[in-house]
């Protein structure tokens, strides 16, 4: 059982709150989204209401300038870390793939993502600037450690990006992916968690 429906069960559902940006839930009350927002001065972004990120100018505008100002400071590599995708879907949207190539045409060189709670494919992007240079895009890595019950939500996924340098050029060598799996067997009558390779 997932620790959210145990909290529901003990304190009741009224009081138990997805507080996940963009993801539909239990609404919680006007001074609990208030508070979230005066505290992470989100004011622009909705709590508990979902709407996509590539259809709302002022996310993408941030995104832009975010990604403008990394290049500005002389990074060698821009990994984004995104936040996307559809719960427990085996394979990305058309919306991530369209944000992706958004991602990469704005600078992001490679693009991490979550949210699914599955694992969903890894692709290599090519450049439409460059025929040389390729981007790793893994859409969801699926949990790492998870006490979630719904099917395939008890894998995950490492990815190691191999990036070399000489002098100011600076190339992806090559990925690898690695498959985890959490396991979840009993200890004396209590949950323990394990994480194995598969």
């Amino acid at each position: 059982m997932e620790y959210g429906t145990i909290r529901k069960a003990q304190i009741g559902a009224e009081n138990v709150y997805d507080y996940s940006i963009g993801n539909p839930s239990v609404p919680a009350p006007d001074c609990v989204n208030d508070a979230i927002r005066e505290a992470l001065k989100l004011n622009s972004i909705d709590l508990h209401g979902y709407t996509t990120a590539a259809g709302r100018p002022s996310l993408r505008a941030a995104m832009a300038a975010d990604l403008n100002r990394t290049r500005q400071l002389k990074a060698d590599c821009v990994i984004v870390c995104i936040h996307w995708g559809e719960e427990y879907r085996l394979k990305q949207n058309r919306e991530q793939e369209n944000l992706a190539k958004w991602l990469i045409s704005r600078g992001a060189d490679h693009i991490i993502g979550s949210h699914p709670h599955v694992i969903q494919p890894v692709v290599m992007l090519s450049d439409a600037n460059s025929s040389f240079r390729h981007h790793v895009t893994a859409y969801s890595l699926g949990n790492f450690i998870s006490g979630m019950s719904a099917a395939n939500t008890d894998r995950g996924l490492l990815i190691e990006l191999k990036i070399s340098r000489f002098l100011s050029t600076v190339w992806l060598d090559g990925y690898n992916t690695y498959h985890v799996r959490t396991l979840r067997p009993s200890v004396n009558g209590k949950p323990y968690f394990q994480v194995i390779q598969e």
